[in-house]
């Protein structure tokens, strides 16, 4: 353990700044999952809303397991708040998961093809094996946007209706997963060290092989299962030096996946910390507007009741005094009589303030 945290503590800061920056470019791609999804189904949101969406739904949703159903109830969460119903969410949901699949599916498909025997040996396959899962990868994409050009009614499967996107947007799917998908395999990528000497193009399809694996078994970010793979598949390139590559995972575990996490959690609990305030503030002021005449009464009556009161006891002897020495007795008597009349009015006044009358207002702010 001392050793990992040790080659941590090496690691170049520019690897590490480099890969902060690819990971924020993913999640730039990320947020065109959303606004894809959104224009799929009709409905519109400003990119602020959309990029704090982004950054709570995947930063949580990629972290804590099952993506699909924590993502979604995230999602669900904010996307109601703004208007939009459950429908529209289940096929933003739908939509994304799809676009997903796009970019594994596409860039399985590139690099099986372009560079089958590099990933069979990586890989440890067939080399034909990797050829005819790449060109039915690409089969796939080419067919799913082949489609989206040539169907317009929805494909009905048991009662069920399927909608296409149009042309335009099932090209963008593709191409916003894909660079999703590079840009989050470039992340790890430029953390391993030089001793991993592997071209990009096979480390991408090892990178989504090993991303499907954690996908499939449901745990937090794949843990385990996705590092197993990556020391597995790059052991005949580390020459037993795998405290590097074990850095290198526990360095990008912290950018990719703890990092989105420690901000989507705060971005959450900041929503709705300032819902729970907006709440409660349009509930005091509703309540102090409904009852406003009442308080501004009893207020008013309380200081008629107390001007009364301190009229009808005795004064204190050493404040007497002080007064005495500074105005005349008929100033002080007429203070006296004055305070009481005041009072009185006051207590006169409190029942038309709760009425809501605009004269007994007038009045009573000079009297008081």
């Amino acid at each position: 353990m001392s050793a990992v945290i040790h080659a941590l503590a090496t690691l170049p800061a520019w690897r590490i700044a480099i890969a902060a920056l690819l990971t924020l470019g993913s999640y730039v791609a990320l947020s065109g999952y959303e606004l894809l999804g959104l224009s799929y189904v009709g409905r519109r949101l400003s990119y602020r809303r959309v990029t704090l969406a982004t950054w709570v739904t995947y930063g949580l949703g990629q972290s804590i397991g099952f993506p699909v159903l924590a993502g979604g109830a995230v999602r669900l969460r904010m996307y109601a708040r703004w208007g939009i119903g459950i429908g529209d969410i289940a096929r933003i949901v739908a939509f994304n998961a799809v676009t997903m699949w796009l970019g594994v599916i596409t860039v399985l498909g590139f690099a099986f093809v372009s560079q089958n025997g590099v990933v069979a040996g990586v890989l440890s396959v067939a080399p034909a094996f990797i050829d005819a899962i790449g060109i039915a990868a690409s089969i796939c994409v080419l067919a799913y946007v082949a489609v989206s050009v040539t169907r317009r009614p929805p494909l009905k499967i048991r009662g069920h209706e399927i909608s296409f996107p149009p042309p335009r947007i099932a090209i963008a799917q593709v191409a916003t997963a894909v660079a999703d998908w590079l840009l989050a395999a470039g992340v790890l990528y430029v953390l391993l060290p030089p001793a991993v000497r592997i071209a990009f193009v096979p480390f991408v399809a090892l990178f989504l092989a090993a991303q499907i694996a954690g996908l499939v078994s449901h745990l937090p970010g794949g843990i385990g299962v996705f590092d197993g793979i990556i020391v597995a598949a790059l052991s005949p390139h580390l020459d037993g030096k795998f405290i590097g590559v074990a850095a290198s995972l526990a360095a990008y575990r912290g950018i990719y996946y703890a990092a989105p996490l420690a901000v989507g959690g705060a971005l959450l609990a900041w929503l709705e910390c300032s819902g729970a305030v907006r709440r409660c503030t349009t509930f005091v002021r509703a309540y102090a507007t409904s009852h406003a005449p009442a308080i501004l009464a009893v207020a008013t009556f309380a200081a008629g009741a107390m001007l009364l009161f301190s009229s009808a006891t005795p004064e204190l002897s050493d404040r007497s005094r002080i007064l005495d020495q500074v105005f005349i007795s008929p100033v002080t008597e007429s203070a006296y009589f004055l305070s009481t009349l005041v009072g009185l009015a006051l207590l006169l006044i409190s029942r038309g303030l709760k009425r809501r009358l605009d004269g007994a207002y007038l009045l009573t702010i000079p009297l008081l």
